[in-house]
């Protein structure tokens, strides 16, 4: 079974804009691979994203019986286009940020376990964001203490800001 992050890879990654929708599906060879595509991102849409489903906007099927490629596509454009005007201004930027704008906002990273490969999502809070520099704090992160007892304990820690730019666009990191 692959994970839906796997399959939002395997198409391109997140497609945050309808620009970028449009030239990742017309590299895509037919119809039913575009249909499977856009069930992909509305998928993640949905259940990683947490994007209001109004309307059933983001499911895949009428009545039970499923979307055609045109409602697919629309229902994603209007997707993005909202997301877009919700988060206008509060995405990282490579040239600097001044000020704290984003202090208290709920974010969710992805980890990969280096021994096991493993993805591991952990969720925390902005705490501080100045000049180039985002410091995070993430809820109960698993850790081991010296003499091998097992506990959970806040952790902060701090990102350039680039990197966390990266890891937006990667779909690697979410606003929640």
């Amino acid at each position: 079974m692959v994970s839906l992050s796997n399959e939002l890879k395997q198409v391109g990654g997140l497609w945050s804009s309808v620009s970028e929708l449009e030239e990742r599906l017309s590299a895509l060879a037919d119809e039913k691979e575009k249909c499977d595509a856009l069930k992909v991102q509305l998928k993640f849409w949905k259940w990683v994203l947490k994007a209001k489903n109004k309307d059933g906007i983001l499911n895949h099927s009428v009545a039970g019986k499923p979307k055609w490629f045109n409602d697919l596509l629309e229902s994603l454009k209007e997707v993005i286009q909202q997301q877009n005007n919700s988060f206008q201004g509060s995405l990282p930027d490579t040239s600097g940020v001044s000020g704290v704008t984003d202090v208290g906002r709920r974010v969710k990273h992805m980890w990969l376990d280096e021994n096991t490969d493993e993805e591991d999502w952990w969720c925390g809070s902005v705490l501080s964001v100045k000049e180039n520099e985002v410091v995070i704090e993430y809820d109960e992160v698993y850790a081991e203490d010296e003499d091998d007892s097992e506990e959970y304990e806040d952790e902060r820690v701090t990102f350039p800001l680039e990197e966390l730019q990266q890891a937006y666009l990667s779909t690697e990191l979410l606003f929640l």
